[in-house]
């Protein structure tokens, strides 16, 4: 398949899964996970939320109809601002959104910078602040934020946020249960709309 055909399914698909305000849930479910993390599901996404002492962390904003709720959603938790979005890998349904936090710092794994360019729907933040290899360690005042990759999974640049001092992991679109996905499982075209090599 060539760059244009994928570009079309990409297109395709985020009709279907870039969802507006009415196809998704009435409202959010906000679960408490700590007196500083929380869990946010809305628009089919999942979002983990971490307060810090002087700003806010959040994974994923997906879209812009997503970040708008999730957004609100802070607001009622906090008046502290959004400082850091986590992109936990660089699938355009992940990747959007991020315009809503116009001052957050977002930040991603390293392995971004080859498939971000392909984007075809040009949802994905204009730059990435901060990159990493293999650790990256965010101090947000209240608890320790550490990414880590560990190899391809449902993309090349998946991240599990880890919060070692409240005991919670956190990773997007991991398909078998307890595990990362194996990369020797996956496609080898990259839902960005490029071709990447799992092997």
């Amino acid at each position: 398949m060539t760059i244009s055909g994928y570009m079309a399914r990409a297109v395709a698909l985020a009709a279907f899964l870039v969802p507006s305000p009415a196809a998704a849930q009435d409202a959010p479910q906000v679960t408490k996970l700590t007196n500083h993390v929380y869990s946010v599901f809305w628009g089919f996404y999942n979002g983990l939320v971490v307060i810090g002492r002087d700003g806010v962390l959040v994974t994923d904003p997906a879209n812009d109809n997503r970040a708008a709720v999730l957004k609100a959603e802070i607001e009622k938790l906090t008046d502290l601002p959004v400082t850091h979005v986590v992109l936990t890998h660089e699938h355009f349904d992940h990747i959007g959104g991020t315009g809503t936090f116009p001052d957050a710092v977002i930040v991603a794994q390293d392995n971004i910078h080859a498939v971000l360019p392909l984007d075809p729907l040009d949802l994905g933040p204009d730059k990435i602040d901060v990159t990493f290899d293999e650790r990256h360690v965010i101090d947000m005042g209240t608890t320790k934020v550490e990414l880590r990759f560990f190899g391809a999974a449902d993309g090349v640049a998946a991240t599990v946020v880890y919060l070692p001092q409240d005991g919670i992991a956190f990773a997007a679109d991991i398909y078998e249960k307890g595990r990362l996905t194996p990369a020797s499982f996956l496609e080898d075209t990259n839902m960005l709309g490029g071709t990447t090599n799992s092997q």
